[in-house]
């Protein structure tokens, strides 16, 4: 959860009314990350978090809308290989 934490817990004008559309969903190849995060910067949010790539897509509504925070590298494409094959028609990925 080191990079893009932050960008989660963002709070401007309008992140309240983006709370309430959307369901915000960390999720990070370390457990214990995603554990620390939603105790301390996301605490008292309503953002969930997910131990797997299968169930951060369950957790999020079709067509599902995902912001990948990836350094560089080839850890991106090893990301999106796995998560692809999850995804429904639709779904977006930046």
């Amino acid at each position: 959860m080191t990079m893009g934490k932050n960008r989660n817990c963002e709070k401007p004008t309008n992140f309240t009314a983006i709370l309430h559309s959307f369901v915000v969903c960390a999720f990070n190849r370390t457990v214990s990350k995603v554990h620390e995060f939603l105790q301390n910067e996301a605490k008292g949010s309503k953002i969930v978090g997910a131990e797997s790539l299968e169930e951060m897509v369950k957790l999020l509504k079709p067509p599902r809308r995902i912001v990948l925070l990836v350094k560089a590298g080839t850890a991106v494409q090893a990301f999106i290989d796995n998560l692809v094959p999850l995804l429904a028609k639709g779904s977006v990925l930046t």
